[in-house]
């Protein structure tokens, strides 16, 4: 073989070798908003269907022979396979955990070692350098800002926020002039899911609104806005929602 026949040959082989890299099959991408509209009507037994490249199969993220019909908090089989999907992440409620999250319950990390300056605390705080964090917090949602906003170390481990039922009206000055894409960058390039859920009677006050974006136009964050429950609908039922839609935007 010549030495020209030889280059045709292994390009060749480098151009097959892209086509199966560009050809492999690649997670399904969830819209969260969608997937907590789908996760409530499945639980009250309307299966949903596709919408677009969005395929809502619980067994995409939760294993085999998982299917909406046997999504309950008590299923042995249901329980284990949200620890698989979590088991690398762990959850840091900034108050006493307001709703049970299946598959984060053994994995809430305090928040004593996220004080601003002590971000070198976060060696001791993290299981593992690879751990990813969840934060949430039910009414005191500034706290969770500001700390995010003080630690940059602990913004590239986050994978989600969770709000619930936020105050945020003594808030607005701070977050008008400092909540921004660009003071609240990661070095990884991602977005990272902001989820609001507002509560009770008050909730209008409760919206949390997403900044312009930079002239980069790099987005940080994206706010997800998930609507207004009754404070009596903070139950099981709904960390249940909220516990599988984290599950389907770990799997996307």
């Amino acid at each position: 073989m010549s030495g020209v026949d030889a280059g045709l040959w292994a390009l060749a082989v480098v151009l097959f070798a892209l086509a199966l890299w560009w050809g492999r099959p690649r997670p399904r991408r969830y819209s969260a908003l969608w997937l907590y509209e789908a996760v409530r009507g499945a639980r009250r037994g309307v299966v949903p269907v596709s919408r677009g490249d969005e395929e809502p199969l619980p067994a995409a993220w939760l294993g085999a022979g998982t299917d909406w019909a046997r999504l309950t908090g008590d299923d042995p089989a249901v329980k284990a396979a949200f620890e698989r999907r979590f088991r690398d992440v762990c959850l840091v409620w900034f108050e006493e955990p307001a709703l049970p999250l299946l598959g984060l319950e053994q994995r809430v990390l305090a928040t004593s070692a996220l004080e601003p300056g002590q971000e070198a605390a976060l060696d001791t705080l993290l299981p593992r350098p690879s751990t990813r964090l969840i934060l949430a917090a039910r009414r005191e949602a500034g706290p969770l800002i500001h700390r995010l906003h003080s630690l940059p170390g602990l913004r590239d481990h986050v994978v989600a926020v969770v709000l619930i039922g936020p105050e945020l009206s003594h808030e607005g000055e701070w977050l008008a002039a400092h909540f921004t894409h660009v003071e609240l960058d990661t070095e990884l390039d991602r977005v990272v899911p902001w989820l609001v859920l507002r509560v009770g009677t008050d909730a209008e006050s409760q919206r949390l609104v997403e900044p312009a974006l930079p002239d980069t136009g790099r987005r940080s964050f994206e706010i997800i806005d998930l609507g207004a429950v009754a404070e009596a609908q903070l139950d099981p039922e709904q960390g249940l929602t909220l516990s599988l839609v984290l599950a389907g935007l770990r799997g996307s």
